[in-house]
């Protein structure tokens, strides 16, 4: 569980839809297992991470602009 009192939580994973989520890099969806879930203060910006990471996990490193985003693999 991760507790959000005040801010956003998005997930965004392959499981339910498939591969709907394309990687600009190979245009292809993205099939792996698991999701990726990015806690932040802002709704929209924690769903554009959580997408991002989920199609490359390390989207949110040195992005020091971006530190009040946090990225959790599941």
């Amino acid at each position: 569980m991760i507790p959000v009192v005040d801010g956003a939580l998005a997930t965004s994973s392959a499981t339910a839809r498939g591969a709907h989520i394309i990687d600009p890099r190979t245009g292809r969806g993205v099939e792996h297992p698991g999701s990726a879930t990015v806690t932040g203060p802002d709704l929209v910006w924690a769903d554009v991470w959580a997408t991002a990471t989920f199609i490359h996990p390390t989207a949110l490193d040195d992005r020091a602009g971006w530190a009040d985003y946090r990225f959790y693999a599941i």
